[in-house]
């Protein structure tokens, strides 16, 4: 019973971690993918090495 217990735990843990890190990602090609992305003015969304990320103009 305790087996099966930690079992479940740890899956529950891992499914978790999945989906965390699934949605933290926001890949991009270029600038206007990240209209989705929001941003504090005067910083602006832009797409560097496949992320979206705040910075200025």
């Amino acid at each position: 019973m305790v087996k099966i217990l930690k079992f479940i735990h740890i899956m529950i843990i891992f499914l978790i971690f999945i989906i965390v890190t699934n949605g933290a990602s926001n890949p991009c090609v270029s600038t206007r993918d990240c209209t989705t992305h929001t941003c504090n003015p005067p910083l602006v969304a832009r797409c560097i090495n496949l992320r979206c990320y705040c910075g200025y103009k």
